[in-house]
């Protein structure tokens, strides 16, 4: 999906361009695709956004697709996972204080707004990479939530 960026385009231009995408798959006059023939999912910021659109999609009551896939997913914009510090020699990310891609995207709107930085599915992330907490964090909280949610650390990566 060519979904608008910021800064141009802040919260929530991404998340309601993936959702009109989405909304359009699923639509019969549209797409026409039956939900449980769709997978949606994204890398980086890309898996942060796939869940905040599913998070909207299951509050405005659509149908959700038959799985997502989320590699690596950004889903803490605040980034307080310990592995930005602990392995911020081996990613190519910057530190937070470093860059403000977070604020930027998240515009006027708090970075803990639950469709900024979404906590909630099957989950997987490199064992020696910034953002291996925030996937931890991820996993623990949707199973806290009664999702079955699955979280693949590999090593090496």
């Amino acid at each position: 999906v060519d979904y608008r960026l910021a800064p141009e385009h802040p919260f929530p231009a991404a998340l309601e361009d993936a959702l009109a995408v989405y909304t359009w798959l699923i639509d019969p006059q549209g797409g026409g695709y039956r939900p449980q023939n769709v997978v949606i999912g994204g890398d980086s910021a890309g898996g942060g956004l796939t869940l905040a659109t599913m998070l909207r999609a299951r509050d405005q009551g659509l149908p959700l697709p038959s799985a997502i896939v989320c590699l690596s997913p950004w889903v803490d914009l605040e980034c307080r996972g310990e592995s930005w510090k602990k392995y911020k020699s081996y990613d190519y990310l910057s530190m937070p204080e470093t860059f403000n891609c977070p604020q930027m995207y998240a515009g006027n709107h708090r970075l803990d707004h639950p469709l900024i930085s979404p906590i909630n599915a099957s989950l997987v992330v490199g064992e020696v990479e910034v953002l291996r907490d925030e996937a931890v964090m991820l996993a623990e909280k949707a199973k806290r939530d009664g999702v079955d949610a699955t979280l693949e650390i590999y090593t090496d990566m």
